[in-house]
């Protein structure tokens, strides 16, 4: 693997951590958690109906925003395994892979 490619691995993998922080993931997580435990409840039904539609559009907003991070996580560790691949083989096809998934992740 050339330096080329693993300086960019490298630098996607911490722009990644940095955006983690940055979009709350964390915080996210836990409003999500706690708004589907609020809207299981008997009692949830029973608010006026502007107020559950509200609690279900955060959901779906958070959903979707944890969704979109989590496949972008996941491309970056299929990247990272990839990458552990072509150290053990040296395919250049795996190579042609590993570069067109580094220019799918730096969008």
């Amino acid at each position: 693997l050339n330096d080329e490619i693993s300086s960019r691995i490298e630098i996607l993998s911490r722009r990644l951590t940095s955006l983690e922080g940055i979009f709350e993931v964390e915080n996210k997580r836990d409003s999500l958690k706690k708004l589907e435990s609020e809207s299981a409840k008997n009692e949830f039904w029973e608010l006026p109906s502007e107020e559950r539609t509200e609690v279900l559009k955060q959901v779906a907003r958070l959903s979707e925003s944890l969704s979109n991070w989590e496949t972008l996580s996941q491309k970056q560790e299929d990247l990272l395994t990839a990458v552990e691949l072509y150290r053990e083989e040296e395919d250049a096809d795996l190579l042609q892979e590993i570069q067109i998934n580094c220019v799918h992740l730096e969008k």
